[in-house]
């Protein structure tokens, strides 16, 4: 019954899984072929559907997206992008400072800064680090986003 349980887990989160990324027809396929998953182990284990439905707790909807997070976090706070060279031996970076958000959103729009520049960097303690001297493209990001920026 052990892997029964374990098997059972595997299916709720590659349900969870799937449900965030697919759209709504390709649910319904999904859907369709969980049912004839769980018949299966129902039969196999002695279970019957509807006691494996009952156990099957409901997915919660997605909350509001990490931009929108974003944006109601910051308000009407003004972001700085500036030019850092200090203890670096030389090398430049842009900082992004002042950002008001939690960690999860800080390292969500730290990954798309990167992706956008194609260069690496960091996000802790609401800053942003990216390698080298991007701060038009991160302003353009920024302000894309919907958040008031300037370059210092």
């Amino acid at each position: 019954m052990i892997y029964f349980n374990k098997l059972k887990l595997k299916i709720l989160v590659s349900r969870k899984f799937v449900i965030n990324f697919v759209n709504s027809q390709r649910e319904t396929e999904y859907n369709r072929i969980m049912e004839d998953w769980r018949e299966k182990l129902g039969a196999a284990f002695g279970a019957e559907l509807e006691q494996l439905k009952a156990e099957t707790p409901e997915v919660e909807a997605e909350p509001a997206s990490w931009a929108d997070n974003l944006k109601a976090q910051q308000g009407k706070q003004m972001v700085n992008v500036m030019l850092d060279k200090r203890n670096r031996n030389g090398k430049k970076v842009t900082l992004v400072t002042d950002l008001l958000c939690d960690d999860d959103t800080l390292k969500e729009l730290a990954r798309e800064l990167k992706a956008q520049c194609g260069v690496g960097g960091s996000a802790r303690g609401g800053e942003i680090l990216i390698q080298g001297d991007f701060r038009d493209k991160v302003l353009a990001q920024l302000k894309a986003r919907g958040l008031k920026a300037r370059i210092i």
